[in-house]
């Protein structure tokens, strides 16, 4: 192989490289948009299910007193 050939291939496994690290950075900032939207749901998912369980624990307490009168 000539040096030509040697520095053309190179510069094309660069290119690859380059191109494959600009498609994982639109994939990171991807990936933050995402979770942007998502983390406000899972927030009131997560509060939903907390106030959920304080009613099921409360009703559950109900319940049992109930059973043992």
């Amino acid at each position: 192989l000539t040096e030509d050939a040697i520095e053309n291939e190179i510069e094309g496994n660069l290119r690859q490289v380059d191109d494959t690290l600009n498609s994982i950075k639109h994939l990171a900032v991807d990936i933050n948009v995402q979770l942007s939207i998502q983390e406000p749901k899972l927030d009131r998912i997560q509060n939903l299910m907390e106030n959920s369980d304080l009613a099921m624990g409360g009703a559950n307490e109900r319940v049992k007193k109930l059973l043992s009168d």
